[in-house]
């Protein structure tokens, strides 16, 4: 669960080749029950092509290492400047493996007033568990000065051992799903909240953005 896992096929007589371990079904179970996080497809390119030829190729492909899928994030549609909200979020990993470098999970608030960031501190993206389902939850707090209208709200998951001015969107983690990922950016949409003075609940003044555990 928390070590770099990889490997690569075989083919040697007398054993035939491709041998039934290496079929489609006992294969994928082993590389996931192993956590895979690589394969050299180089070797051996008969249990590679069988793979292909049975159709089961794509699906090992895109399930090593890790694979999260968003599956809901609960957001009110409205809030105030300086207001708070809570925020839950349901992820899934769907692939063979979790992260074995660290990451930060940071949220990310842009609209017409600017950009904001908060590191979320009750969450560690490597356990992330492969097969697993994870919920991050916490109290939002907006900015007192923030200006009215519609922002989104993202999760950033930058590769940790970049400088803050250099965080190259393409080295940030990717969800699974369709319509979430901002290219620009490196982030993926959880969804839109629309600032009002007339939104719900009170407003405190002085409050910067952040996100603290229930």
């Amino acid at each position: 669960r928390f070590t770099p896992m990889g490997g690569e096929t075989c083919c040697d007589p007398p054993i035939p080749c491709p041998s039934p371990f290496a079929s489609c079904v006992p294969a994928i179970s082993e590389m996931r029950r192993m956590h895979y996080s690589f394969l050299n497809l180089d070797w051996h390119q008969t249990v590679i092509q069988s793979w292909r030829d049975k159709g089961c190729f794509q699906e090992i492909e895109r399930s090593f290492g890790y694979r999260l899928v968003l599956l809901q994030s609960q957001l009110p549609p409205q809030a105030k400047p300086g207001g708070v909200f809570d925020l839950i979020i349901h992820l899934q990993n769907v692939g063979f493996a979790s992260m074995y470098n660290p990451r930060d999970a940071l949220l990310v608030l842009n609209g017409p007033g600017g950009k904001f960031e908060a590191i979320i501190t009750n969450t560690d993206p490597r356990r992330w568990f492969a097969g697993e389902r994870t919920v991050i939850s916490g109290r939002v707090t907006l900015p007192s000065g923030l200006g009215e209208g519609d922002y989104t709200l993202d999760l950033f998951l930058p590769d940790k051992y970049q400088r803050p001015e250099m965080k190259r969107p393409e080295y940030a983690v990717r969800f699974a799903n369709l319509d979430t990922w901002d290219k620009v950016k490196g982030s993926n949409r959880l969804g839109t909240i629309n600032i009002s003075n007339a939104g719900p609940g009170d407003s405190v003044d002085g409050q910067l953005f952040g996100i603290g555990a229930e």
